[in-house]
C-alpha cells in the first residue's frame, strides 16, 4: 500500500510530486488500478492527502540519508522500496525483509527486466526465528557509518518488540516512523484512521502501538537513541507545497545511536 501511494502520488502530481518514485507503480503491477479504486472507495477524498504523506515520508528519509553521508544504508522491512533502482549515490544498500516478500518483489523485478544493482544486497530474514542483526553482519554489513530506514512498521509491533529491534541495531542514524494517539487526530484524520485500523485488524495486522512524540522519543532514548528531528503532516506543505494527511497520525523521527 505504501508503494501504491507513492506511485499514485507521482501519477497525480507529475513534476510537482514530493518524490519521483517512477518504479513504485510498476512494482505493484497488474493490481495497481484495482487497489487504487478500492482505496478511493474506503477513504474517498483523503486519498491524495495520504499519498502525499507517503511520498513526503520517503523523500524526507532519503534526504536525511543524503545529509548523513553514510557509507551503508539498511532498509528494514523494505517491502517495495525502490531507492536502490532510483538513486545514483554510492552507499552500499541492504534490503531486509521476510523471504516470501523478497521473493515476490524479485519476481516483479524479473518481469520488469530490472536486475539487482551491484551495490544492493538482499537480506532475507524470518523475523520470528532469525536475528536480523546477525543476518546483516553475515551479509556483509561492516562497522562503517550506517543509516537505517524503518518506515511503516512500528505501529504493528508491541513496545517490547520495538525496543528489541532498537537494541539489535548497530550504531547508526535512524529514520523511523511511528503513529500518535487518537486524541491528537483531527476529525477527518479520526474518520480515516478508524477505517484503516479496522482494515488492518481484519487483515491480521492490527495496530498495537500509538505513542506521542514525547513518549516515542523516550522509548528511543531508553534504547540508546537520541532524536534530532521530527517531521509530521503539517510540515509537508511548507516543504513540498502541498497538503498531506498522515494516516493513523503517523510522524517521522530522525535519531542517532552512537554506541
Amino acid at each position: 500500500m505504501a508503494a501504491l501511494g507513492r506511485g499514485w502520488h507521482l501519477l497525480n502530481e507529475g513534476p510537482r510530486a514530493a518524490l519521483t518514485d517512477w518504479l513504485a507503480w510498476p512494482l505493484v503491477g497488474a493490481e495497481a488500478e484495482a487497489l487504487t479504486a478500492r482505496t478511493f472507495t474506503a477513504f474517498g477524498d483523503a486519498v491524495p492527502l495520504i499519498a502525499a504523506w507517503l511520498a513526503a515520508r520517503q523523500r524526507v528519509a532519503e534526504d536525511w540519508l543524503a545529509a548523513s553521508a553514510a557509507e551503508q544504508y539498511v532498509v528494514l522491512g523494505a517491502g517495495l522500496d525502490s531507492y536502490a533502482w532510483r538513486s545514483d549515490s554510492d552507499e552500499r544498500i541492504f534490503e531486509v525483509d521476510h523471504p516470501a516478500t523478497q521473493a515476490w518483489k524479485q519476481s516483479r523485478l524479473d518481469v520488469l527486466h530490472l536486475p539487482t544493482p551491484d551495490r544492493m544486497t538482499w537480506v532475507p530474514v524470518d523475523f520470528e526465528t532469525e536475528s536480523f542483526a546477525e543476518r546483516l553482519v553475515g551479509s556483509g554489513l561492516t562497522p562503517a557509518s550506517t543509516f537505517v530506514s524503518w518506515l511503516g512498521v512500528t505501529p504493528y509491533l508491541t513496545i517490547d518488540a520495538i525496543g528489541a529491534t532498537l537494541d539489535a541495531l548497530p550504531p547508526c542514524s535512524l529514520a523511523v516512523s511511528y503513529c500518535t494517539p487518537e486524541n491528537t487526530w483531527d476529525d477527518e484524520a479520526l474518520r480515516v484512521g478508524t477505517i484503516f485500523k479496522a482494515i488492518a485488524a481484519d487483515s491480521g495486522e492490527p495496530i498495537l502501538s500509538l505513542l506521542s512524540s514525547a513518549d516515542f522519543a523516550s522509548l528511543l532514548a531508553a534504547h540508546g537513541f537520541t532524536v534530532t528531528e521530527d517531521f509530521g503532516h503539517d510540515d509537508v506543505e511548507p516543504a513540498f507545497g502541498m497538503p498531506a494527511m498522515a494516516n493513523v497520525g503517523e510522524r517521522l523521527a530522525l535519531a542517532a545511536k552512537s554506541v
